[in-house]
């Protein structure tokens, strides 16, 4: 990815889920960072894992997940009615 990342900025990592015995099971990783600004650019830079099996996300508050899909319902019916909108983090 081409991003140079030192291990004091890397809080947590560790694995989602159970290994099962005699499965190949894919399990998510969760990285967390001491800095936005790192998360940013990582973020940013995840086209380059566009070829590989590798897939990254952003993981939001149980809060902010419930605020993004009324604001989804919300855009919908919004375009709908010919408007153009789209959802943005305000920085």
């Amino acid at each position: 990815m081409k991003v140079d990342i030192q291990k004091n900025e890397i809080e947590s990592i560790y694995r989602l889920g159970r290994k099962m015995e005699n499965t190949d099971n894919i399990r998510p990783v969760v990285v967390t960072l001491t800095t936005v600004g790192r998360k940013i650019e990582i973020l940013r830079k995840k086209k380059f894992l566009k070829d590989t099996n590798v897939h990254l996300k952003e993981d939001y508050l149980k809060k902010v997940v419930e605020k993004r899909r009324e604001l989804q319902e919300e855009l919908k019916t919004q375009q709908e009615l010919g408007k153009t909108l789209f959802l943005s983090m305000i920085k």
